[in-house]
């Protein structure tokens, strides 16, 4: 009879802790709605830079573990870490201003390329120099003198790929050449087929998931008005294709892009439009088509923005920009927001050690009452 007994309390215990169990599962469901939106949200911890120019460039320094800002006239760099911006205390520092910069993975540093040479946009520089453990080191080899050119890792090839700028007085003659550097070799490429040599502004990133360089947008100014493009081109294997997507954002210049590498896929935001517009847009382009996004907040509409993907975060982070009368300083990321704390963990654990407690002393006391039951028989 009392092992008959202990049986029916054993049983009713079970189910006492499956009911208790299922009742934690139910009544603390795990949203992940927050973490699996992304959207572009303020960084306020990350203060504000100052303004920035199209002379304003970052990329993300995967030696050093940094984003790395540098901007001309003034000369200035900055890291992103942490989510804060901190000036770098440079023992010599080039004068760079408006040329391209990406990281060189094969080589192990930060490349720069290029430039006015002086705010006054009085020459063109073909200089190389590279930022390595927190310091820019001027290189030998020599590029073709230009500013505003657009550069790219590939990792495909394990080049850096550079495209166009301006060449000439003033900077007022467009290129559309294509260049690879590796090794501190700067190399030309003959691609048959190139993006239009009239126009510039382009935005350009190097698309990990498909093994291609995506070049969009930019202005055709070989009539007297300048023409907002909204082409598409890809570069691989030393080839440009102009690509056909169903759809594309619209005409724009000066767009913010970079691969996002979370998400897989490139990331558009903004740009000048036609009639002096800027533009707060945000599109991805993913698998050779163009898709745009709505993401629940968004910065206010600018150009010239510059961006990195930021792997510390799983980010994509955009500073600065500008907007024809204002320049901004403020930083945005792009991801998912931070989820919030998952209850349902929680609260489990804390109901496995409360259960486990009551569990030990219901059976000290069913213990107890069984041996007094048992000397009284």
């Amino acid at each position: 009879m009392f092992d008959s007994h202990r049986r029916v309390r054993g049983r009713s215990l079970v189910l006492v802790i499956a009911a208790v169990l299922a009742g934690v599962s139910i009544s603390v469901p795990v949203d992940v709605s927050a973490a699996s939106a992304p959207t572009w949200m303020m960084i306020e911890s990350a203060g504000d830079v100052g303004g920035t120019t199209p002379s304003t460039l970052v990329t993300y320094d995967a030696a050093d573990g940094y984003l790395l800002l540098a901007r001309g006239y003034p000369s200035t760099s900055m890291t992103f870490s942490g989510g804060r911006w901190t000036n770098v205390s440079l023992a010599t520092y080039p004068g760079l201003g408006s040329g391209g910069m990406t990281y060189d993975v094969a080589d192990g540093y930060v490349v720069y390329q290029g430039g006015t040479g002086s705010p006054h946009w009085d020459h063109m520089t073909g200089d190389t120099v590279k930022f390595a453990a927190g310091q820019w080191v001027g290189l030998t080899p020599s590029g073709s003198p230009r500013c505003c050119e657009l550069m790219a890792y590939d990792e495909s090839s394990g080049n850096v790929v550079m495209f166009g700028g301006y060449d000439g007085p003033l900077g007022l003659q467009p290129l559309n050449d294509t260049w690879t550097y590796r090794g501190g070799t700067w190399t030309p490429v003959t691609p048959g087929v190139s993006p239009p040599l009239s126009a510039s502004a382009w935005s350009m990133a190097y698309d990990s998931a498909y093994g291609y360089t995506v070049l969009f947008g930019g202005t055709d100014c070989s009539r007297s008005n300048c023409t907002f493009l909204d082409e598409t081109w890809t570069f691989s294997s030393g080839r440009w294709t102009k690509s056909s997507p169903l759809i594309s954002p619209s005409p724009r210049a000066w767009a913010s892009m970079a691969y996002d590498a979370a998400n897989g896929y490139v990331l558009l935001f903004g740009g000048w439009g036609p009639q002096g517009a800027t533009l707060d847009d945000t599109w991805s382009f993913h698998d050779g088509e163009w898709v745009q996004l709505d993401p629940a907040a968004s910065p206010s509409p600018r150009a010239a923005a510059p961006v990195a993907y930021d792997p510390g975060s799983s980010r994509v982070v955009m500073v600065g920009g500008f907007n024809g009368s204002t320049s901004y300083g403020e930083t945005w990321a792009y991801g998912a927001l931070p989820g919030p704390t998952f209850a349902y963990p929680l609260v489990l654990a804390v109901s496995l050690v409360i259960l486990t407690t009551a569990v030990g002393l219901y059976l000290v006391v069913a213990r107890n009452r069984a041996r007094k039951q048992h000397r009284a028989r």
